[in-house]
């Protein structure tokens, strides 16, 4: 196959609401739309969305990348992706174009992200497929997801909360670390309240903590029997995130410390998390997290994909690929559903790349029908 051409526009996508973190809040999303036209004019777009605070490159390193490959990839021939069938996909080889990606993700995942999403969209398309189907063949057509609350306050939460179990979302997400711990406390105890105990509910720290706080902190949560904690301590503490697994209070599920299929198992092998948390936009696209997610199940460690609070076409891919994860989980043997995935975040965006972005229905995100990533092209510049 032959990139005939290549093009890209940055873009900036405001929040309704600050979106609050452990490390800063959130005015508005910037990236980048990127497309790949084949010798038969159809368009594969992709979506890189930079935030060095989940563990991207900068927005300016992103678009450096581009910058680049708009000299060097117009005109090229490029094998096609093979489907990555089995339970363990192998890792590009050198040289390929796969290899090439893999050596822009360390550095540019974000871009490498897009790149790849554009070019296994028109693979997947030429093989009259889904992605989804495409990257593994008995993936459904949707997944369950989570409802993220966004709200500060104690009452605004447990509004969005009661908002969301009335929406039929049966997993509910809040944001902690940002405030003490007695107002954690208070708000997810108050949620626990509200939803009672057949509403999953998650809570995420991106690394807030040390861990003889968050080891005190777990030990109270006990009762509110949290589906897990996702990221208590810093990413690079796995001996302090074992020690957590260990005490067995919540379950401790790793996001930032999977930075990288390298991060990855380093996590496994320190048997530090119960659930590995992947977003394909800081692992340089859904192939990569799919390799991780295969090994992490093959382990017995569940895996739950989301996203990085990006734009439709990033969201979509990682949704394909979410479906992909739960035919994988099937095949692993392992009981129960899968965890419900992270990608209901466009609702938190007052704008978005396409007018009418898939959106949850019931707690559940059905994939686009068609081929590739099923999305419309979006017009200028890839018309």
């Amino acid at each position: 196959m032959r990139i005939h051409d290549f093009r890209w526009i940055p873009y900036a996508l405001p929040f309704h609401r600050p979106f609050p973190t452990a490390w800063g809040t959130l005015e508005s999303r910037e990236g980048f739309l990127v497309g790949v036209r084949d010798a038969e004019g159809r368009w594969g777009i992709g979506e890189a969305a930079p935030l060095p605070g989940f563990g991207t490159e900068t927005t300016g390193e992103t678009q450096r990348r581009l910058e680049e490959w708009e000299r060097m990839l117009p005109g090229s021939e490029i094998e096609p992706f093979d489907p990555p069938g089995g339970k363990s996909a192998p890792d590009p080889a050198p040289g390929s174009f796969g290899g090439k990606l893999a050596a822009w993700a360390r550095n540019t995942p974000a871009a490498a992200h897009a790149l790849e999403t554009a070019w296994l969209s028109l693979t997947a398309e030429e093989a009259g497929l889904s992605l989804a189907k495409w990257m593994h063949p008995e993936s459904p057509d949707g997944v369950l997801v989570n409802a993220t609350l966004a709200a500060r306050s104690l009452a605004e939460t447990v509004e969005q909360a009661r908002q969301a179990v009335m929406a039929g979302f049966s997993t509910l997400k809040i944001k902690v670390g940002a405030d003490s711990p007695e107002e954690d406390w208070a708000r997810l105890h108050a949620v626990r309240e509200k939803v009672g105990g057949n509403t999953a509910l998650r809570a995420d720290a991106n690394g807030a903590w040390e861990v003889e706080r968050a080891s005190a902190m777990l030990a109270r949560w006990r009762d509110l029997e949290l589906e897990y904690i996702e990221q208590p301590l810093r990413a690079d503490d796995l001996s302090g995130m074992a020690r957590l697994k260990a005490d067995g209070n919540v379950p401790i599920a790793a996001d930032e410390s999977v930075n990288s299929e390298e991060g990855a198992r380093r996590v496994l092998d320190h048997r530090a998390a119960d659930l590995l948390v992947l977003k394909p936009m800081v692992l340089g696209g859904v192939l990569p997290a799919l390799r991780i997610a295969r090994s992490a199940l093959a382990r017995g460690v569940r895996v739950v994909v989301t996203s990085s609070l990006e734009g439709v076409f990033g969201r979509t891919a990682s949704l394909h690929l979410a479906a992909a994860v739960s035919g994988a989980h099937a095949e692993a043997g392992l009981g129960g559903n899968p965890p419900a995935c992270g990608l209901a975040t466009g609702g938190l965006l007052a704008a978005d790349l396409l007018d009418h972005p898939p959106e949850p229905q019931s707690g559940r995100l059905a994939l686009p029908k068609g081929a590739g990533l099923g999305l419309p092209v979006p017009g200028r510049p890839f018309d």
